[in-house]
């Protein structure tokens, strides 16, 4: 029996204080589901302003997901300080 499991990842650029926190939340979920998944999970990634989804791996939406977490977090403390 196979079980697959499919993310909708929605890649945009939040700039409001308050989506911002929710958006950097929403991808440390992300990032700790993908990690649980075996390295041959089928993963869609939707594009930007698009209802399209596109197969990728594991490693390219998580590589993606920590790129975009660490760019929030950098943009989240300099507007804390």
């Amino acid at each position: 029996m196979r079980i697959h499991i499919t993310f909708f990842v929605e890649m945009d650029n939040r700039d409001e204080e308050p989506n911002r926190a929710s958006r950097i939340q929403e991808l440390t979920v992300l990032q700790q589901e993908l990690s649980s998944l075996k390295k041959h999970a089928r993963v869609y990634k939707q594009q930007r302003n698009s209802h399209i989804l596109f197969k990728g791996s594991r490693e390219e939406v998580f590589s993606d997901t920590k790129k975009e977490l660490n760019s929030l977090r950098k943009e989240h403390s300099s507007t804390k300080t």
